[in-house]
């Protein structure tokens, strides 16, 4: 939604920059600057076309595979970002970079069969103990974009507030993303083996996808060549979706499939921008 309210936003400004170019207040510029960004939480799906059963599974039912859903927890991080821009009158088109990265923390949510059924219950015993462990590392994006800017009101001759749109691509990583579940024998045998039943997955997952960005703001002109910016930003972008193999699964070669939702974020950023 976001992605076509900022594309709609720089659809409404675009025309209108060939008539503010006729303005003799035309100007090219350099900015760089940092802050800090924040996110709401992630939702991570996975499957698989694992067609086994498990000893937690009281009975075995015929089924084409896993589903699991976690929350991925994001904390505030630093952001940065850089830009080329044209500017013309009131209106500003710039091509710029925005970096932010922020650590995550993984909370279970739920498992089911792919197509959505409740596994069955716990038997009331089991020969077989497991030890599931699931972390995640951090969600970085780097995002390449275009965005048009308009100086909506001057409050003094050195202060102005503005708002801006864009959009572009934005590469997501979600980092060491490790899932292992070890089996263990409680009875003096057990067959099958444990290990049959153990799984460990550790990897990393990325994708490129198209975001949008909102953009509003202070200017405060320190010369005639550099203002100081003070600038909130929203973005969000589609969902990140991978897969990866698995480090050990019963069944070689199985792959996992993952949806990482709900990529949000809010910055706020100082930023120098250099008239050239």
């Amino acid at each position: 939604m976001l992605g076509g309210l900022a594309h709609a936003g720089l659809i409404l400004l675009v025309p209108v920059l060939p008539v503010a170019a006729q303005s003799s207040s035309t100007w090219w510029y350099i900015q760089g600057g940092a802050g800090i960004s924040s996110a709401g939480d992630l939702t991570y799906v996975g499957s698989n076309v694992d067609t086994g059963c498990y000893p937690y599974q009281s009975v075995c039912v015929e089924h084409d595979g896993y589903r699991w859903v976690y929350d991925y927890l994001a904390d505030p991080g630093p952001g940065f970002a850089a830009a080329l821009g044209f500017g013309a009158g009131r209106l500003r088109m710039e091509l710029g970079f925005r970096f932010s990265q922020r650590n995550l923390d993984s909370r279970f949510s739920e498992i089911t069969f792919l197509d959505g059924r409740a596994l069955p219950p716990a038997p009331p015993a089991s020969d077989y103990a497991s030890k599931a462990f699931a972390s995640v590392e951090a969600l970085s994006s780097r995002a390449v974009y275009l965005a048009a800017y308009y100086r909506l009101l001057s409050l003094t001759n050195r202060v102005h507030l503005y708002a801006g749109a864009g959009t572009g691509l934005t590469m997501l990583r979600v980092s060491d993303v490790h899932y292992a579940d070890i089996y263990t024998c409680l009875a003096a045998v057990c067959i099958p083996d444990p290990v049959s039943y153990s799984s460990i997955q550790l990897t990393d997952f990325s994708d490129e996808v198209l975001a949008g960005h909102l953009m509003a703001g202070v200017e405060v002109t320190l010369s005639p060549a550099t203002a100081l910016l003070l600038e909130a930003s929203f973005s969000a972008a589609e969902d990140l979706k991978d897969q990866a193999v698995y480090v050990y699964h019963s069944t070689p070669g199985l792959t996992s499939k993952a949806t990482v939702a709900n990529v949000r974020q809010t910055s706020v950023m100082v930023t120098v921008q250099r008239r050239l």
